[in-house]
């Protein structure tokens, strides 16, 4: 699941409502929810299907994104 526009909607509620290092902590704590994937499990994989993050760890893009977008919307969600 690439970048929709949910996740643009979201993002940009977000960011305009509680600044643009709200988005960071959203992405940070998104990848506390996945397992990173192996090197073994990488290799032969296509590019648009991992993420490399600055930890040097991969991750599934799809499970990235689809994180980040219930991390979003927990910030959105009444209280």
């Amino acid at each position: 699941m690439p970048w929709d526009k949910e996740l643009e909607r979201l993002a940009t509620f977000v960011r305009d409502h509680f600044g643009p290092e709200a988005i960071t902590a959203v992405g940070r704590r998104a990848l506390t929810t996945l397992r990173p994937l192996d090197v073994a499990d990488v290799n032969g994989v296509e590019a648009n299907d991992v993420i490399q993050c600055a930890n040097g760890h991969f991750y599934d893009s799809d499970e990235f994104w689809e994180a980040v977008r219930r991390e979003l919307q927990r910030l959105v969600a009444p209280q």
